[in-house]
């Protein structure tokens, strides 16, 4: 078996992720009651998946509720045991470590689900955190068990607190089968479980198949006498049968015949007629096709008379068109003619083009002029009426436009502004022009902090973004300073206004000058500071507070009244530059048509002329038109009649087609009873056998209706059969007899066989009894020489059972002797506490040593040293170390040195402290050879 090299807790119980040595063969765990020590040994009776934990506990007593992932990790070698290594049936080869690893993961609901990996190597926690697809519990056993881990040994490492001499209160046949479970020879005790199951087997089958001939042997009586009767009936189906099978189905079959001759005839006479109306209609259609090809003649003329009225259509539409041209250009010359006949302008044409210059630009400046003040007026209006219906003074539209970009990303934010109201009207100015551009600052909160900067630099915000503060007002404030004077709405922005206690606001410069460790601002803007005077109070407009709003309406106001008294005088430059413009622009106008009247005075009888030319043209084309529209409405009219002869042809057709349609449904509905007809005689003669329709002539069948009367008859005597009628009893009586010989020589068979199972057994149980004398004689040894370490006598000695109770009855006792005394029994109530856990121990480790020298293992005892007193601390101690196994054993925390000095390596445990939820990580101690 391998041995342990460390071990690692990740949240197990108080343990967040803790690594300890256990590279001893003795390991010791010392600690108070409570610090500790069971709960690391529960840890490894899980890593080895042992049957229970101490006290009853669950996993859920170590698990928190909080914790998702535990794990145990131990860190074990790879032994060579004889010719292979440990785990070598896993594919690790070599002299390397290897982990064994539980994750235990909480599902909730009180549901915890332990995955188990076996890996090579001491890979990090982060990888094994990833690790997919573990080994179930009992799958991990099986893979420990091939590792050395043996099931009884998980037994024994679940002794509870203080239980090591436990092996000692088991009974005599426990222990020997403890002993064989651990040392026996499977081979052997598994070849004589089989054989001893085979000999069960087969006394058994033997019994059943004697049971089983006897039962055969009493039916064949019964049956043969069933049999008897079953033939006399059988004797009616088969007359039944032969009418049924052969004579009804061949009359049924003639008659078949007979009627499906009548409708073939009747077929064939319908056929005819129908060829006859197919020649018919065909005609009818070749006079269709006629009529078809005689319209589509007509219809072609048609078309093209169509396409020459088309192509006259066309040119009638462009000779209008040149006609109509032609009257709008000489109406436009008979209009230049008549107007320059009374035209008569002073100026000349330069002249007037000048004046239009001076005029138009004098009429667009007083308009553009008029427009910007409308538009300002407007302005003005909509501000006044927002002032008016607000308690809030009007911002800078960046202001507005950067806060509704704040309330669209969901922060919450004030304005400095609108958090202060000063209350003296005569300091606004003073306070106002102070504060400046640190009226227009953001505050958020600081969760918003980032994100509003980063949408003020992206927006180019000009003014300061800040988060609330916890900054207090301060209670002691000068009367004089800007900050009495203001009435604060959200302290949230008392860290920005705190500094405000120190400007003071004065009646004049002199008394300012006085104060001059302070910045001073008097009522009219003048600040004072130590770098000396500056007035700052240029173009202030008022934005805090309700003083804001009334200086901000009665600007408003006034602006209004200024803009009002523009228009007036505006109106009027306007609309006398509009009539200049007027007037000009018809004396232009004026030139310009005679001028126009000059340059085209020769065309205006050439228009005329043209004119008269386009409507003859158009009178000619009009006058074949209206032929061609007649000889079309002839060739519409031949069309129609065409088409009526068409519909005719159409109509007889259609009747001529519901005549052959019925035709067809009648012929259709007799070719289907023929092929009904056609379907029953095959089915009939596939039902009648051939040489059974050829040996019946139509004289040698009866008539259907009797044959039916006769299978009346017969019905009758079957119905009526007052013997037997299963006729499964002739085949079975037959069968029976068959059988009855096959179970004689089944039960020959199986004599043979139950005299070879029972002589097996007997070699088997001869096995058996050497293999378990020659245990208990070499485990006697081992536990004479142990007692001899431990200073006391012992003797194991078996006591055989018989035949079939072989092992059943089979007990091995133990007897001890302590302290020169006579030799008990060693569950006898005469033995100390102590005597009973040096005794148990020295069965236990026995165990290990039954491989002579390659003995191992791996023991979990808690508080051993509970009944010794120091020497025999002292040998249990020097003889645990001479079993060469690994030990793990706790003690509370003493200053007995014997109890110390047995280990290799203490791990000291300490109590939680109430102030942590963790446990202190153990401390350990190596002993120095």
């Amino acid at each position: 078996m391998f041995r342990f090299k460390s071990l690692e807790l990740m949240n197990w119980d108080c343990y967040p992720n803790y690594r300890v040595p256990m590279d001893g063969e003795i390991i010791l765990l010392i600690g108070q009651n409570g610090s500790g020590k069971t709960t690391f040994l529960d840890a490894l009776r899980v890593l080895l998946n042992g049957p229970r934990l101490s006290k009853s506990r669950t996993l859920h007593h170590y698990i928190r509720k909080d914790v998702e992932t535990a794990m145990i990790r131990g860190v074990v070698t790879n032994t060579l045991v004889g010719d292979r290594r440990t785990f070598s049936h896993l594919g690790i080869y070599g002299e390397v470590d290897v982990s064994i690893i539980c994750i235990i993961r909480n599902k909730g609901n009180r549901k915890i689900e332990k995955e188990y990996f076996i890996v090579k190597g001491d890979p990090p926690i982060e990888k094994i955190k990833d690790f997919k697809n573990g080994m179930r519990p009992l799958q991990y056993s099986k893979q420990l068990e091939d590792a050395g881990v043996s099931r009884s040994t998980l037994q024994l490492i679940a002794l509870e607190q203080g239980q090591t001499d436990r092996i000692g209160q088991l009974n005599a046949n426990q222990l020997l089968q403890l002993v064989m479970d651990i040392t026996g020879n499977k081979e052997i005790i598994k070849r004589y479980e089989d054989a001893r199951q085979n000999y069960r087997r087969a006394s058994q089958q033997l019994l059943e198949l004697k049971t089983e001939y006897n039962k055969i042997q009493l039916q064949t009586a019964e049956l043969e006498k069933q049999a008897s009767e079953a033939e006399a009936y059988k004797s009616f189906l088969d007359e039944k049968k032969v009418i049924e099978t052969e004579k009804l189905p061949i009359s049924k079959w003639y008659h078949i015949l007979d009627n499906l001759h009548k409708l073939e005839r009747n077929y064939a006479e319908k056929l005819e007629l129908k060829v006859v109306a197919e020649k018919q209609s065909k005609g009818v259609r070749e006079e269709q096709e006629k009529l078809k090809t005689l319209r589509e003649l007509i219809q072609k003329d048609q078309n093209e008379l169509r396409g020459t009225q088309q192509k006259h259509e066309k040119e009638l539409n462009a000779l209008h068109q040149k006609i109509g041209k032609c009257h709008s250009e000489w109406q436009r010359l008979e209009e230049l003619r008549k107007a320059s006949l009374d035209t008569n302008v002073a100026e000349s044409p330069q002249e007037l083009k000048a004046k239009q210059e001076e005029v138009q630009l004098s009429y667009f400046q007083s308009k553009n002029a008029l427009g910007e003040v409308e538009k300002k007026l407007s302005t003005l209006k909509k501000e006044l009426a927002t002032l008016e219906e607000s308690p809030l003074p009007t911002y800078p539209d960046e202001i507005y436009n950067f806060r509704e970009i704040l309330d669209e990303a969901g922060i919450d934010h004030l304005l400095f502004a609108e958090c202060i109201e000063i209350l003296e009207p005569k300091w606004q100015l003073a306070i106002e022009a102070f504060l400046g551009r640190e009226r227009f600052s953001v505050f958020v909160d600081e969760h918003d902090f980032l994100q509003a900067k980063k949408i003020g630099e992206r927006n180019r915000y000009a003014f300061y973004i800040s988060p609330y503060g916890e900054t207090e007002i301060p209670t002691q404030i000068r009367t004089n300073s800007i900050l009495a004077q203001l009435q604060i709405a959200d302290e949230r922005i008392a860290e920005r206004l705190v500094p405000l206690k120190d400007i003071l606001l004065v009646d004049s410069v002199q008394e300012g000058h006085k104060h001059k460790k302070h910045i001073t601002i008097t009522q009219s803007g003048y600040r004072q500071d130590k770098r000396g005077g500056i007035f700052i109070a240029h173009k202030i407009r008022f934005y805090c507070g309700g003083l804001a709003v009334e200086q901000q309406i009665q600007e408003v106001e006034e602006a209004i009244e200024r803009e009002k008294e523009k228009i007036p005088n505006l109106q009027v430059k306007l609309s006398l530059a509009s009539e200049q413009k007027r007037k000009i622009d018809e004396k232009l106008k004026i030139i310009r048509r005679k001028e126009e009247w000059l340059s085209s005075k020769d065309k205006y009888d050439e228009v005329k002329k043209e004119g008269d030319k386009y409507l003859a043209e158009s009178e000619k084309i009009n006058e074949e038109r209206r032929k061609i529209l007649k000889d079309i409405d002839l060739l519409n009219e031949k069309v129609n009649q065409n088409f009526a002869a068409y519909q005719q042809a159409e109509k007889e057709f259609a009747r001529m087609q519901r005549d052959q349609k019925a035709l067809q449904e009648e012929m259709h509905n007799v070719e289907q009873k023929i092929l009904q007809l056609r379907w029953q005689k095959e089915e009939l003669e596939k039902e009648i056998p051939s040489d059974i329709r050829t040996g019946y002539t139509r004289e040698d069948v009866e008539d259907r209706d009797w044959l039916e009367h006769k299978m009346k008859e017969l019905f009758a005597k079957i119905e009526n059969y007052v013997g037997c009628k299963e006729l499964e009893k002739i085949a079975l009586f037959e069968h029976e007899t068959k059988e009855l010989k096959k179970k004689k020589l089944q039960l020959v068979r199986q004599e043979n066989d139950y005299q070879h199972r029972s002589d097996e057994l007997e070699k088997c149980r001869e096995d058996y009894r050497e293999m378990i004398i020659h245990t208990i004689d070499f485990y006697n040894k081992s536990v004479k020489h142990l007692a001899s370490l431990a200073g006391c006598k012992m003797r194991v000695f078996l006591e055989m059972g018989n035949a079939e109770s072989l092992i059943e009855d089979s007990r091995m006792e133990v007897r001890v002797a302590f302290d020169q005394k006579r030799e008990v029994n060693i569950r006898d109530k005469s033995l100390s506490g102590g005597q009973d856990v040096i005794a148990s121990l020295i069965l236990l480790v026995a165990l290990s040593r039954m491989e002579q020298d390659q003995a191992s293992g791996f023991f979990i005892m808690d508080e051993h040293n509970a009944h010794l007193d120091t020497v025999r601390i002292v040998e249990v101690g020097r003889f645990l170390r001479s079993t060469k196994a690994q030990f793990v054993l706790t003690t509370p925390t003493t200053e007995n040195v014997s109890a110390l000095s047995v280990a290799d390596l203490i791990l000291s445990f300490t109590k939680k402290s109430n102030k942590s939820p963790y446990a202190p990580k153990p401390r350990f101690i190596r002993r120095l050879n």
